[in-house]
């Protein structure tokens, strides 16, 4: 097969097999991009079960739109043997993470809540997966997790509904794998016991199957013990599992009481829903994470860090409660101010920037890939095409469209007004950040041996410079207050040039220090909320001064009034 382009597939190298298939590493000729094209294999080719069983992931997989599921992008037959191509992942399954050993508790909440994230959004579907597993599950180098394989999958009409009905012809599923009477489909050890018992399913059987899976995870070991197919039955139909502390006693409480509701043997006794499940691990990550060290006391932890953390922390710091904090007189620096970090990313992949959608629907954040959307309902992240390679500036007032910056040879950022409504249409447009109620705008000019901030009209009226400001616009990342009557930006330290960030009022007069950070951090995008914080993304300390992080520090509105410099 190496070598071969079958379509506009150029094949390269095998990647591995399996029972369903074997998968190698292919170039998309047509977009550019490296895919995964997962054959079946020969002597099963033929199999009527087996194929419908691999169109069935192909309909399935395609029919549900989440970062945490593996993208199919094409199904086609080259010779009579038919082939997906799917997303390339760069990592290994859970299975192979695993090998026998508990997972830290903050791994483990990050990995279960992306996880129950994406089942969730499949059961909205109709679809239940039906063979929930570590083998099923792949992680990624940047720590994402990947459903794969749902060759199982059921179309109910409702998932939520406990009822399964007939698949209605054209569905995304439509169509049944037909097997030898008695005959269950799925992974023995893995099945819930409504399926062991060749029960109609819903959504319930899915939290059972994650409920093994997250016990594996926590005690290093299968839940239920058994060492023939019966055995296995037998256990998972009648046998309590032990406690995972007994294994791990590291485990919380909590944690313990989610693992034991997930794995009850009534289904009317467990989670009625995925959404249930995943908001109690949301909120014992919330309480796990308070009761550890502040925040900016914890190193990151490299093996947590896929996108969805960085959505999942975005999402916390736009819903979290800030602590007050009030502010000196205008006149002095305020050099303690009270900051929660809220990411923990690293290098390669550091929150450069974000910025709330004025609608608030949407969080618009950049990283290494490029502009990602966090849809605030429901949490669910994507990445907007072809930016990689951009930064997120600021919003339009109309919500549908972002102003992005792109590194260029002359000069060195270009930007853009790139559309959030698909296709990747964009134009150029001019460095500015539109003030709340649409009528001024800030703008960055050259001004040797730095730069000036302006305010003008929208409509090209006379603008006004109220500030000037030494060192490299790039940094500079002037912002409006929430009410349009004040801007926060980044400027030099006079002592010894740290960054530091000013507020002054939008029509200039004297500026007010809000944060000096700790010597060689570098701050970068601001972005102030309507409820009044102030998010930045700063630099860890040397050595590790290349990762970025979102911190928030909350500005008491009550001082406003304060700031506003005599004769503003």
């Amino acid at each position: 097969m190496t070598g071969r382009v079958i379509s506009h597939y150029r094949i390269s190298d095998k990647l591995g097999s399996g029972g369903m298939g074997v998968v190698y590493r292919a170039e998309d000729t047509r977009l550019g991009r490296s895919v995964a094209m997962k054959f079946l294999p020969e002597d099963i080719a033929g199999d009527s079960p087996a194929l419908e069983r691999f169109r069935r992931e192909a309909r399935a997989a395609s029919a549900i739109n989440h970062p945490n599921i593996c993208t199919v992008y094409d199904i086609g037959e080259d010779q009579g043997r038919p082939f997906l191509v799917m997303e390339l992942l760069d990592g290994a399954s859970l299975k192979h993470r695993m090998s026998g050993r508990p997972a830290p508790t903050g791994e483990l909440l990050e990995y279960a809540i992306q996880i129950a994230d994406a089942l969730e959004s499949a059961h909205a579907k109709g679809i239940v997966h039906r063979d929930v597993k570590p083998g099923n599950i792949f992680i990624t180098k940047r720590g994402q997790a990947k459903i794969l394989d749902f060759g199982l999958a059921k179309l109910v009409a409702d998932a939520h509904s406990f009822s399964e009905e007939p698949t209605q012809s054209g569905g995304p599923l439509s169509g049944e794998v037909h097997t030898d009477p008695g005959a269950t489909l799925g992974t023995v050890g893995y099945m819930s016991p409504e399926h062991a018992c060749g029960e109609d399913l819903d959504a319930r059987t899915d939290i059972f199957s994650l409920g093994i899976v997250l016990y594996e995870m926590v005690a290093g070991r299968h839940p239920f013990a058994g060492t023939t197919p019966a055995l296995l039955f037998d256990a998972i139909l009648n046998r309590t599992p032990e406690s995972p502390r007994k294994f791990n006693p590291a485990t919380p409480p909590d944690l313990e009481r989610i693992i034991r509701r997930a794995l009850e043997k009534d289904r009317s006794l467990r989670f009625q829903t995925m959404a249930d499940l995943h908001a109690e691990l949301l909120r014992l990550r919330r309480d796990t994470s308070s009761r550890s060290l502040p925040a900016a006391e914890r190193r990151p932890s490299r093996s947590l860090l896929p996108l969805v953390i960085a959505a999942g922390s975005l999402l916390a710091l736009l819903t979290a409660i800030g602590v007050k904090q009030m502010f000196s007189p205008p006149a002095a620096p305020v050099r303690e101010a009270k900051l929660t970090r809220r990411t923990a990313n690293p290098v390669e992949l550091r929150v450069d920037s974000a910025g709330l959608s004025p609608d608030g629907k949407y969080l618009a954040f950049s990283d290494s890939r490029g502009i990602s959307l966090l849809l605030m309902r429901t949490g669910e992240t994507q990445l907007l095409p072809e930016t990689a390679g951009f930064s997120f500036h600021s919003w339009y007032p109309d919500g549908s469209t972002l102003l992005a910056g792109s590194l260029g040879p002359d000069p060195p950022e270009v930007f853009w007004a790139v559309s959030i409504l698909g296709g990747g249409q964009r134009k150029p447009a001019t460095f500015g950040r539109v003030s709340p109620d649409g009528s001024l705008n800030l703008t960055l000019r050259p001004n040797p041996p730095g730069w000036a901030i302006w305010v003008e009209g929208v409509s090209g009226e006379k603008g006004r410079q109220i500030a000037s400001l030494e060192g490299d616009g790039g940094h500079i990342w002037p912002v409006w207050a929430p009410d349009g009557k004040r801007i926060a930006y980044c400027a030099k330290n006079p002592a010894d040039d740290r960054p530091q960030i000013e507020s002054r009022s939008s029509n200039g007069g004297q500026a007010t220090v809000l944060l000096l950070p700790g010597a060689g951090r570098v701050i970068r995008e601001l972005a102030w909320l309507p409820d009044g914080r102030l998010v930045f993304a700063q630099s860890e300390p040397p050595p590790r001064n290349a990762e970025y992080n979102l911190w928030e520090m909350r500005i008491d509105s009550a001082a406003a009034s304060e700031w506003e410099s005599p004769g503003s």
